[in-house]
């Protein structure tokens, strides 16, 4: 998808040419069963495929085709040890998507705190 900034302006700051990221991070986003592995990953080191398979009780080829999904958007880190691959929230990238969101919304960005849960 490609877009051009058709609106020139200063509260612009330029930032409309990320139109098509926001969009990309939102439609990720929209899925039940993705919301439900951030959740289960929220609060870990991470996991493997087959403990998220366990957590969300869902079959594996369909969680696999949500951890894919979510790692090309950039919510999602993996690293491999040994013969298991662990998968855990990528939490400055989303950091970024979500203060990109804020900036196009509302003019100014979040605190990382605030979307961490004010930790």
């Amino acid at each position: 998808m490609s877009f051009v900034c058709s609106v020139k302006h200063p509260d612009c700051g330029g930032r409309c040419e990320e139109i098509p990221n926001i969009l990309n991070f939102a439609s990720c986003l929209q899925d039940e069963n993705r919301l439900r592995i951030i959740c289960v990953l929220n609060n870990t080191q991470g996991y493997t495929s087959s403990q998220i398979v366990e957590a969300v009780e869902l079959p594996q080829n369909l969680v696999s085709h949500h951890l894919k999904a979510l790692h090309k958007e950039g919510i999602l880190n993996r690293e491999k040890k040994g013969l298991f691959v662990y998968y855990k929230l990528d939490r400055e990238a989303i950091n970024e998507k979500v203060n990109l969101l804020s900036f196009m919304l509302y003019n100014q960005e979040v605190l990382a705190s605030d979307v961490k849960g004010g930790s």
